[in-house]
């Protein structure tokens, strides 16, 4: 059965960093589905920066001429679109198609500098100026660079503005992270390039219950392909695995210990999906979640230890935007259980807080199976402007 080439550009950005799926396209499918959506400027770099693992610079090209993209809100992003197409065909000559917006854009923000909003954003001041920009979209700039300074001379001028420790930072251009022990230069970095930074952040509270139809003895195993464990209970019994007995009723029996489930945490740097979500008042996040678990088939039990454990910490805050994580958050923290379940429902939620609401798209969320073993996991991260 051909796939939906149309409701796959509709909603492009559930696809644009998945591997398996961009790998099996040819470049002709990609073309017609990108004749149908229309990119962001971060979801046409992180797109065609996967392609150019897959395709050469012939077809990239053929695949560019069909790409529609999102007005720009910012020098930043016209930039972004350069930078990105420069990095993947090796040329810079593409620069002068970004120059019109570029400069559109610079008169504009000019023109209201006396205006300025919370949305707003800083431009260079220097001839020697470098943009950072988190995955919430916070800009600031670093002046007065030098493009033969070392990516730890790098982090080190964040830390100094922004009061980042250096190891909780990752540096991204043109889709590549950037390594210590090089320089600037070596990733081609020139004045005005944007350049992405990603935090870790604390993977607060997960915890796993085991629903199996007879007693079992099982192990369960959490792997964090990029972070590390802050805190675990019961404590691993091997290789980040827990050997425990599960019964039917849901109770865990753990070296002679009963409990009813198995807590861990982690500090880890994001792979999140913001894209689409829901804004709700911190005030309304015990009815919000009551609603939304109870939708996904979490039971009573479930949904009262998440309420009582997350919408402490979130109904102080005016608005939060809430986004739920599913196959990303697979990636970042994979699971496995043996004997195999029958089901594996993960719930991981991010939230950021916000002064005043904004639009996004709202999510559809799954109904959850909870036929035959299942295993039930929730948890979440709470994410500033700061910290993405």
């Amino acid at each position: 059965m051909e796939p939906d080439l149309k409701e796959i550009a509709r909603n492009i950005s559930d696809y644009i960093d998945n591997d398996t799926f961009l790998s099996a396209r040819s470049p002709q499918q990609i073309a017609k589905i990108l004749s149908f959506a229309k990119l962001s400027p971060c979801e046409f770099a992180t797109l065609f920066t996967t392609l150019s693992n897959y395709h050469g610079k012939a077809d990239i090209l053929m695949m560019l001429s069909r790409a529609r993209l999102k007005d720009f809100n910012s020098q930043e992003e016209a930039s972004e679109i350069s930078e990105t197409i420069s990095s993947i065909l090796g040329i810079q000559i593409l620069d002068s198609l970004f120059s019109f917006y570029q400069n559109k854009l610079q008169g504009e923000i000019s023109e209201t500098k006396n205006h300025k909003s919370q949305s707003s954003v800083p431009l260079p001041s220097s001839a020697n100026s470098i943009t950072i920009k988190s995955q919430t979209e916070k800009v600031y700039i670093i002046d007065n660079i030098d493009f033969n300074c070392s990516v730890e001379d790098l982090k080190n001028r964040i830390q100094d503005k922004e009061g980042i420790p250096p190891d909780q930072q990752k540096l991204y251009f043109a889709g590549k992270q950037m390594e210590d022990g090089y320089t600037l230069k070596d990733y081609n970095i020139h004045n005005g390039a944007t350049i992405s930074l990603v935090l870790r952040l604390r993977g607060a509270k997960p915890v796993i219950y085991l629903y199996p139809k007879e007693e079992t003895n099982a192990k369960v195993s959490i792997n964090i392909n990029d972070g590390d464990f802050s805190f675990v209970y019961p404590s691993f019994d091997e290789d980040n695995t827990w050997n425990v007995k599960a019964l039917p009723s849901g109770e865990i029996v753990h070296r002679g210990k009963k409990m009813r489930y198995l807590f861990w945490e982690t500090l880890f740097y994001p792979n999140l999906n913001m894209n689409k979500g829901f804004i709700i008042k911190g005030e309304d996040s015990i009815s919000f979640f009551e609603d939304k678990l109870k939708s996904m088939n979490l039971n009573d039990a479930e949904i009262c230890d998440f309420v009582t454990y997350w919408c402490p910490k979130l109904c102080g805050y005016k608005y939060v935007k809430v986004c739920f994580q599913f196959k990303n958050f697979d990636g970042m923290c994979p699971m496995n259980v043996e004997p195999k379940p029958d089901n594996v429902n993960r719930v991981f939620f991010a939230a950021l807080p916000l002064e005043s609401p904004c639009d996004v798209e709202p999510q559809e969320l799954p109904t959850f199976n909870r036929d035959g073993f299942t295993v039930i996991e929730w948890g979440g991260t709470i994410v500033t402007s700061e910290t993405l």
